[in-house]
């Protein structure tokens, strides 16, 4: 079903929304463009199946993103896909991972990644110096991500080797609690961070790979705020308030990841939203509780739920409304891509190995 605008797009506002977007560069810190993830993927459960026989379009989704001015967006690799399954409530594990699937299903989705991001005429970011230089050129990048760290359960050590695959940012957890931490929507088994986690979440500042906390349990998130020295993001998700969700997060700790520098990713989701307006809406919740140096751009794009942002092509009318209702150009420019850039830099995301 299409997404509704739930405004009347306003001229000027939209000529000046296209001018930011062509001056300055946007970056989408959670997506999964063209769906690359589907790309050989082996034994998974029948829903899965199914559901990933409508197949990757990584050259679409390419021209897409340029069409919406979108510079650089996360081609994110899902660490859990192969056991995950439908439930009343979303999505959940529906069967144990056999030993090594984890890392293997991992490795064939960045060598899908990284061949298919080529082929579309896409730059690899491995940090923000490749965001700008894609930005002068009229380039689309992107940035390699992992949603789920469920490769770890199986090899314990093979961090520096997807940074050196090109991995800037890492989602610990997607639906599934694994050695690292628990979910928000799944049983604990940890009570929050493991012992591991904390290793892992050292690590990864170590190696200049973001840390996601989306899909993470609070309990999750307030054990790797104590742990992290840098800026971490929730790259998708809103706050809890008028409308609740299992994949929310509270007002506490929204605001405890702003304090430690970080960033919430406004989330395009059909969860409590029905129009693009309405996620205007939201933008303007989260930014009013955390500040607008704190607020992102993560739309989960090609793998979202109901989506009211559907296409990148969209995003021009989104970003109009936005500052036909006063939120400044200043403002703007940091939610589209001023704040990932300074996340990224903060966290070390560089030149070193990944090409």
């Amino acid at each position: 079903m299409r997404a509704q605008l739930g405004f009347r797009p306003h001229p000027p506002s939209l000529r000046w929304s296209q001018e930011l977007l062509a001056q300055n560069p946007v970056v989408d810190l959670h997506a999964h463009p063209g769906r690359t993830f589907v790309r050989g993927l082996r034994g998974a459960t029948v829903p899965v199946r199914v559901w990933a026989a409508r197949g990757a379009s990584e050259k679409r989704a390419v021209h897409d993103l340029a069409a919406g001015g979108v510079t650089a967006a996360s081609f994110a690799a899902v660490g859990d896909l192969p056991v995950l399954g439908p439930t009343r409530g979303g999505l959940a594990p529906r069967r144990e991972f056999a030993p090594g699937e984890a890392w293997r299903s991992l490795r064939v989705q960045l060598a899908a990644l990284r061949t298919h991001l080529t082929r579309a005429g896409a730059a690899i970011a491995l940090g923000p110096d490749d965001i700008l230089a894609a930005h002068r050129e009229g380039r689309v990048a992107g940035i390699l991500t992992i949603e789920g760290a469920d490769f770890l359960d199986d090899a314990p050590d093979e961090l520096a080797t997807v940074q050196r695959a090109g991995v800037r940012i890492v989602g610990l957890v997607h639906y599934r609690a694994n050695a690292v931490a628990d979910t928000q929507t799944s049983p604990a088994r940890h009570g929050g961070l493991s012992p591991f986690g904390v290793e892992v979440m050292r690590e990864l500042e170590q190696q200049g790979i973001v840390v996601d906390l989306a899909h993470a349990s609070e309990s999750t998130i307030e054990d790797a705020l104590s742990v992290a020295t840098g800026p971490v993001i929730c790259s998708h998700t809103h706050v809890r308030g008028t409308i609740d969700h299992p994949r929310f997060i509270g007002r506490e700790t929204a605001l405890a990841i702003a304090t430690h520098g970080g960033l919430v990713g406004v989330w395009p989701a059909g969860l409590g939203q029905r129009t693009l307006g309405e996620f205007v809406d939201r933008t303007f919740e989260v930014a009013q509780l955390v500040g607008p140096e704190h607020v992102a751009l993560g739309t989960d794009m090609d793998a979202n739920f109901r989506p009211v942002l559907a296409r990148y092509r969209a995003l021009p009318l989104y970003v109009s409304e936005l500052l036909r209702r006063g939120y400044g150009e200043r403002e703007t420019t940091l939610l589209l891509g001023a704040n990932a850039l300074r996340v990224l830099a903060s966290a070390g995301a560089d030149d070193r190995p990944g090409r």
